[in-house]
């Protein structure tokens, strides 16, 4: 019978998309999870670091982790926790006070570890021998005093001489290293934040000391290396618009002392789209964009620019108002212009032609009111150079508009 162990990371608990909360689909998630990995018969789960979004993450996010902890506890799968670069030690540290410690090893950081050894976990399971060293993330300067105090100093060098430390290949085991670093080649997921550890960019470790290297930090699944095997899950579930939404997680089977990995599925609790359209508003093309209208649709819709268009925001907006997705962000684009082809200067329309415009689709049937704006705004212009003050201008523009109540007001009392 076979060791299953299961490699995921990058749960980033707590994320937001611009001001959109996913913790409530991340906390659906990770209900889930513990289940599912029973049922496909998981034996051992290692989570590659970045456990949060933030250092300092709120009470709920928390308390979605310890959930989280408790189920894998109660359904006796063994879990391996590194820290990432987005979390804080302290935390992540009360949480290894708080659980079971022959079930669950947490490494929150080195400042703590008296003993090199301590960060290496043998284990025999089904007459299988398997060791589990953790690296968490880790910046030159916490892991100094471990390396010879005569050598080379750089921090490149100093991190280096520290991985070729702890690095020991343990015959007759098969040898699991887990790191929240950069290594080998790798296509970024579109949401990481760079690493630069002190001015250090990718980590060196040796190819005769694992067996399958478990990576967190890049959230794309993705094989970085085949000889010895070097992997990225990948995080469980989109964590920015234009990642590909379909995730998975990494089995590694282990029988007879060998051992063999795949990428497997996982159900999208959510999905980020990001749709393109131009400045032309077409209903039939949104529909056709969209896929598949759901409330667990978060959607970007980022509008390519090459005529000037009032009127492209309200559009979107009231597209979106009858739909069960859930719009989240609209960004314009400057299209590129084909560089041969010929402006025609007189069709640019002038920043009162374009003020009229932007009135006309604010202000409806109210000519009183749109005079009133509009003489105000012909006198900010002429009170002011148009080449040195256009910051003060959008700043005059903003009260003007902010003044609309009162202006209304006005007008009841005439």
């Amino acid at each position: 019978m076979s060791v299953r162990v299961a490699h995921t990371s990058d749960l980033h608990i707590g994320k937001k998309v611009y001001k959109t909360d996913l913790l409530e689909f991340q906390s659906q998630f990770l209900k889930e999870f513990p289940r599912k990995l029973k049922n496909n018969q998981i034996d051992i789960l290692l989570i590659c670091g970045d456990i949060f979004d933030v250092p300092n993450p709120s009470h709920s996010s928390v308390q979605v982790f310890f959930n989280f902890l408790k189920e894998l506890s109660s359904l006796d799968i063994k879990c391996f926790i590194i820290n990432g670069n987005h979390d804080s030690s302290t935390l992540v540290q009360l949480a290894d006070s708080l659980v079971d410690k022959n079930k669950i090893k947490i490494i929150s950081n080195l400042k703590d570890i008296k003993n090199l050894n301590e960060l290496n976990t043998f284990i025999e399971l089904k007459n299988e021998k398997i060791k589990i060293a953790q690296i968490p993330f880790f910046r030159p300067h916490e892991v100094v005093r471990f390396i010879e105090k005569n050598q080379d100093n750089t921090p490149e060098k100093i991190a280096e001489s520290f991985i070729k430390k702890i690095s020991v290949y343990t015959e007759g085991f098969v040898n699991i290293t887990m790191a929240h670093h950069l290594y080998g080649n790798f296509e970024f997921g579109g949401s990481e934040n760079a690493l630069f550890m002190s001015g250090i960019e990718n980590i060196r470790i040796g190819n005769n000391s694992y067996d399958y290297l478990a990576l967190g930090h890049i959230h794309r699944p993705q094989i970085c290396k085949k000889e010895p095997l070097a992997a990225y899950s990948g995080s469980p579930y989109p964590l920015h618009f234009g990642e590909d939404n379909k995730k998975s997680y990494s089995l590694i089977e282990i029988e007879n002392g060998a051992f063999t990995q795949q990428m497997v599925p996982l159900n999208s609790y959510f999905n980020l789209r990001q749709i393109k359209i131009t400045d032309i508003f077409n209903e039939a093309l949104m529909d056709e964009y969209l896929i598949e209208d759901s409330v667990n649709n978060l959607v970007e819709v980022i509008v390519e620019l090459k005529n000037f268009n009032s009127t492209i925001y309200d559009e979107v907006k009231e597209y979106f108002s009858t739909k069960k997705s859930k719009l989240i962000s609209i960004k314009t684009v400057n299209q590129k212009r084909n560089t041969n082809e010929k402006i025609n200067v007189s069709a640019i329309p002038s920043i009162y032609e374009l003020f009229e415009t932007f009135i006309d689709s604010k202000i409806d049937n109210n000519p009183k009111k749109e005079e009133i704006i509009k003489e105000s705004f012909n006198q900010i212009i002429s009170s002011i150079k148009l080449d040195t003050e256009s910051d003060y201008i959008l700043n005059e523009l903003k009260t003007l508009i902010s003044k609309e109540e009162s202006i209304e007001n006005d007008l009841e009392l005439h």
